[in-house]
Protein backbone atom coordinates (compact mmCIF):
# COMPACT_ATOMS: atom_id res chain seq x y z
CA UNK A 1 0.00 0.00 0.00
CA UNK A 2 1.40 3.65 -0.74
CA UNK A 3 1.30 5.95 2.18
CA UNK A 4 0.68 9.33 1.21
CA UNK A 5 2.37 12.13 3.87
CA UNK A 6 0.68 15.51 3.50
CA UNK A 7 3.27 18.07 2.89
CA UNK A 8 3.23 21.57 5.13
CA UNK A 9 2.78 24.37 2.39
CA UNK A 10 2.69 27.12 4.55
CA UNK A 11 5.89 26.61 6.14
CA UNK A 12 7.94 25.74 3.26
CA UNK A 13 7.01 28.70 1.70
CA UNK A 14 7.58 30.98 4.57
CA UNK A 15 10.90 29.11 4.28
CA UNK A 16 11.64 30.01 0.24
CA UNK A 17 10.45 33.49 0.82
CA UNK A 18 13.05 34.30 3.84
CA UNK A 19 15.38 32.38 1.31
CA UNK A 20 14.58 34.68 -1.32
CA UNK A 21 14.75 37.49 1.51
CA UNK A 22 18.18 36.94 1.80
CA UNK A 23 19.02 36.50 -1.33
CA UNK A 24 18.18 39.66 -2.22
CA UNK A 25 20.16 41.70 1.03
CA UNK A 26 23.12 39.58 0.17
CA UNK A 27 22.75 41.16 -3.46
CA UNK A 28 22.38 44.83 -2.43
CA UNK A 29 25.14 44.09 -0.44
CA UNK A 30 27.80 42.97 -2.62
CA UNK A 31 26.22 45.84 -4.74
CA UNK A 32 27.45 48.19 -2.21
CA UNK A 33 30.46 46.62 -1.59
CA UNK A 34 31.40 47.17 -5.01
CA UNK A 35 30.37 50.79 -5.04
CA UNK A 36 32.38 51.72 -1.74
CA UNK A 37 35.36 49.95 -3.71
CA UNK A 38 34.83 52.11 -7.08
CA UNK A 39 34.64 55.56 -4.50
CA UNK A 40 37.47 54.39 -2.79
CA UNK A 41 39.93 53.36 -5.76
CA UNK A 42 38.45 57.37 -7.01
CA UNK A 43 39.75 58.78 -4.05
CA UNK A 44 43.12 56.81 -4.02
CA UNK A 45 43.37 58.14 -7.46
CA UNK A 46 42.54 61.32 -6.93
CA UNK A 47 45.22 61.64 -3.49
CA UNK A 48 47.63 60.32 -6.01
CA UNK A 49 47.26 63.12 -8.11
CA UNK A 50 46.93 65.70 -5.70
CA UNK A 51 50.20 64.10 -4.32
CA UNK A 52 52.13 63.99 -7.64
CA UNK A 53 51.16 68.01 -7.93
CA UNK A 54 51.97 68.45 -4.59
CA UNK A 55 55.38 66.77 -5.68
CA UNK A 56 55.93 69.50 -8.73
CA UNK A 57 55.18 72.38 -6.79
CA UNK A 58 57.80 71.49 -3.64
CA UNK A 59 60.34 70.34 -5.94
CA UNK A 60 62.94 72.92 -7.86
CA UNK A 61 64.10 71.12 -11.26
CA UNK A 62 66.78 73.35 -12.65
CA UNK A 63 66.23 73.95 -16.36
CA UNK A 64 70.19 73.90 -17.34
CA UNK A 65 72.75 70.52 -15.93
CA UNK A 66 75.34 72.67 -13.59
CA UNK A 67 76.57 73.52 -10.27
CA UNK A 68 74.96 75.29 -7.57
CA UNK A 69 76.96 78.77 -6.99
CA UNK A 70 74.56 80.13 -4.11
CA UNK A 71 71.74 79.50 -2.22
CA UNK A 72 70.17 82.45 -1.11
CA UNK A 73 67.87 80.82 1.55
CA UNK A 74 67.82 78.19 4.40
CA UNK A 75 65.09 75.86 5.88
CA UNK A 76 62.28 77.83 7.26
CA UNK A 77 63.16 80.98 5.65
CA UNK A 78 60.38 82.94 4.56
CA UNK A 79 60.62 83.42 0.57
CA UNK A 80 60.69 87.47 -0.62
CA UNK A 81 60.75 87.12 -4.01
CA UNK A 82 63.47 89.33 -4.21
CA UNK A 83 66.37 87.10 -5.25
CA UNK A 84 66.43 83.39 -6.47
CA UNK A 85 66.22 80.55 -4.15
CA UNK A 86 69.11 78.90 -6.16
CA UNK A 87 71.70 80.04 -8.49
CA UNK A 88 73.02 76.85 -10.89
CA UNK A 89 76.02 77.75 -13.52
CA UNK A 90 76.42 75.67 -16.26
CA UNK A 91 80.53 75.38 -16.46
CA UNK A 92 80.30 72.59 -19.32
CA UNK A 93 80.39 74.47 -21.93
CA UNK A 94 82.08 77.49 -20.84
CA UNK A 95 80.88 80.84 -22.80
CA UNK A 96 83.68 83.82 -22.88
CA UNK A 97 82.53 87.37 -24.01
CA UNK A 98 85.68 88.39 -26.27
CA UNK A 99 86.78 91.75 -27.38
CA UNK A 100 88.43 92.09 -30.82
CA UNK A 101 89.77 95.36 -32.44
CA UNK A 102 87.57 96.66 -35.34
CA UNK A 103 90.10 96.47 -37.92
CA UNK A 104 89.64 92.84 -37.70
CA UNK A 105 85.56 93.32 -38.08
CA UNK A 106 86.47 91.58 -41.34
CA UNK A 107 88.52 88.82 -40.56
CA UNK A 108 86.66 87.16 -37.75
CA UNK A 109 84.16 84.66 -38.78
CA UNK A 110 81.18 82.47 -37.03
CA UNK A 111 83.23 79.33 -36.66
CA UNK A 112 87.24 80.28 -36.13
CA UNK A 113 88.98 78.36 -33.74
CA UNK A 114 90.69 80.20 -30.94
CA UNK A 115 93.43 79.20 -28.28
CA UNK A 116 92.51 80.60 -24.56
CA UNK A 117 94.76 80.64 -21.04
CA UNK A 118 94.11 81.88 -17.80
CA UNK A 119 96.34 83.03 -14.78
CA UNK A 120 95.28 79.87 -12.75
CA UNK A 121 96.36 77.05 -15.47
CA UNK A 122 99.60 78.71 -16.28
CA UNK A 123 101.31 77.18 -19.04
CA UNK A 124 98.18 75.14 -20.26
CA UNK A 125 95.63 76.42 -23.41
CA UNK A 126 92.16 75.88 -24.20
CA UNK A 127 90.47 75.15 -27.50
CA UNK A 128 87.59 77.09 -28.74
CA UNK A 129 85.05 78.57 -31.16
CA UNK A 130 83.28 81.37 -31.94
CA UNK A 131 79.79 81.05 -31.79
CA UNK A 132 78.28 84.65 -32.30
CA UNK A 133 78.95 87.95 -33.43
CA UNK A 134 78.21 91.07 -32.20
CA UNK A 135 76.71 93.63 -35.16
CA UNK A 136 77.87 96.51 -33.36
CA UNK A 137 80.87 98.41 -32.12
CA UNK A 138 81.75 100.23 -28.64
CA UNK A 139 82.28 104.10 -29.81
CA UNK A 140 84.95 104.36 -27.19
CA UNK A 141 87.27 101.59 -27.48
CA UNK A 142 86.66 100.92 -31.29
CA UNK A 143 86.21 97.00 -29.97
CA UNK A 144 83.21 94.38 -30.74
CA UNK A 145 82.18 91.21 -28.98
CA UNK A 146 82.21 88.09 -30.18
CA UNK A 147 80.75 84.72 -27.86
CA UNK A 148 83.45 82.18 -27.74
CA UNK A 149 82.30 78.56 -26.45
CA UNK A 150 84.64 76.36 -24.65
CA UNK A 151 83.62 72.38 -24.15
CA UNK A 152 85.25 72.79 -21.04
CA UNK A 153 84.70 68.42 -20.43
CA UNK A 154 86.99 68.36 -17.57
CA UNK A 155 85.40 71.00 -16.08
CA UNK A 156 88.42 73.06 -15.59
CA UNK A 157 87.71 76.66 -16.36
CA UNK A 158 85.11 78.06 -13.94
CA UNK A 159 82.79 80.89 -14.26
CA UNK A 160 84.42 84.36 -13.73
CA UNK A 161 87.85 83.80 -14.50
CA UNK A 162 89.86 86.30 -16.61
CA UNK A 163 91.02 84.78 -19.80
CA UNK A 164 93.64 85.39 -22.84
CA UNK A 165 92.00 84.33 -26.43
CA UNK A 166 94.24 84.56 -29.36
CA UNK A 167 92.46 84.57 -32.64
CA UNK A 168 94.27 83.48 -35.90
CA UNK A 169 93.74 85.21 -39.40
CA UNK A 170 96.79 83.52 -40.98
CA UNK A 171 100.34 84.60 -41.28
CA UNK A 172 101.45 88.17 -42.53
CA UNK A 173 105.10 89.40 -43.38
CA UNK A 174 105.11 92.61 -41.55
CA UNK A 175 107.29 94.72 -39.51
CA UNK A 176 106.71 94.46 -35.81
CA UNK A 177 108.18 97.05 -33.07
CA UNK A 178 108.42 97.04 -29.07
CA UNK A 179 105.26 98.63 -27.69
CA UNK A 180 107.88 100.78 -25.58
CA UNK A 181 108.49 102.67 -29.12
CA UNK A 182 104.94 103.69 -29.46
CA UNK A 183 103.54 107.16 -28.49
CA UNK A 184 99.96 107.95 -28.38
CA UNK A 185 98.82 111.46 -29.55
CA UNK A 186 97.52 113.46 -26.67
CA UNK A 187 93.66 114.53 -27.49
CA UNK A 188 93.35 111.61 -30.62
CA UNK A 189 93.55 108.01 -31.69
CA UNK A 190 96.67 108.06 -33.27
CA UNK A 191 99.94 106.56 -32.57
CA UNK A 192 103.75 107.83 -33.27
CA UNK A 193 107.21 106.45 -33.49
CA UNK A 194 110.71 107.99 -33.83
CA UNK A 195 112.55 106.71 -36.33
CA UNK A 196 116.32 107.16 -36.66
CA UNK A 197 117.56 108.43 -39.40
CA UNK A 198 120.86 107.24 -41.18
CA UNK A 199 122.06 110.64 -40.71
CA UNK A 200 121.91 110.35 -36.67
CA UNK A 201 118.40 112.46 -36.61
CA UNK A 202 115.23 111.32 -35.98
CA UNK A 203 111.65 112.02 -37.16
CA UNK A 204 108.54 111.39 -35.97
CA UNK A 205 106.77 109.13 -37.23
CA UNK A 206 102.61 108.10 -37.89
CA UNK A 207 102.22 104.50 -37.50
CA UNK A 208 99.21 102.57 -37.96
CA UNK A 209 99.06 99.39 -36.31
CA UNK A 210 97.90 96.21 -36.19
CA UNK A 211 97.37 93.61 -33.62
CA UNK A 212 99.36 93.29 -30.64
CA UNK A 213 100.98 90.24 -29.50
CA UNK A 214 102.28 90.44 -26.01
CA UNK A 215 104.60 93.27 -25.55
CA UNK A 216 105.10 93.96 -29.37
CA UNK A 217 103.12 95.44 -32.09
CA UNK A 218 102.48 94.76 -35.85
CA UNK A 219 103.05 97.64 -38.05
CA UNK A 220 100.90 98.36 -41.02
CA UNK A 221 102.11 101.64 -42.22
CA UNK A 222 104.76 104.29 -41.49
CA UNK A 223 108.16 102.12 -40.55
CA UNK A 224 109.90 99.99 -42.85
CA UNK A 225 111.87 96.58 -42.41
CA UNK A 226 115.25 96.65 -40.78
CA UNK A 227 114.28 100.37 -39.43
CA UNK A 228 115.26 101.79 -36.20
CA UNK A 229 112.75 103.23 -33.59
CA UNK A 230 113.55 104.75 -30.51
CA UNK A 231 112.63 102.18 -27.35
CA UNK A 232 113.47 104.82 -24.26
CA UNK A 233 113.53 108.50 -23.35
CA UNK A 234 110.99 109.78 -25.65
CA UNK A 235 110.18 112.50 -23.89
CA UNK A 236 113.34 114.35 -24.45
CA UNK A 237 113.16 114.40 -28.05
CA UNK A 238 111.44 116.02 -30.75
CA UNK A 239 111.40 115.93 -34.67
CA UNK A 240 114.47 116.88 -36.64
CA UNK A 241 117.06 116.35 -33.28
CA UNK A 242 119.60 114.86 -33.50
CA UNK A 243 121.10 111.35 -31.26
CA UNK A 244 123.17 109.93 -30.09
CA UNK A 245 122.61 105.52 -30.02
CA UNK A 246 123.83 104.49 -26.27
CA UNK A 247 126.42 102.11 -25.69
CA UNK A 248 127.74 103.46 -29.55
Amino acid sequence: DVIRQPIPLLPALRAAAASYSGMEILTETVADINTLDAKTDALIAAGADCFVNLLDNTILRSPINGVVSARNYDKGDLYSMGQPIYTVEQIAPVKLLVGISEAEYSKVKKGNEVEISVDAFPGKSFKGTINRIYPTINQLTHTFNVEVIVPNRDYVLRPGMFARVTVRFGANNNVVIPDTAVIKQTGSGERFVYVLNADGTVTYQNVKLGVRNGSEYEVLEGVEDGAKVVVDGQARLRDGIKVRIAGE
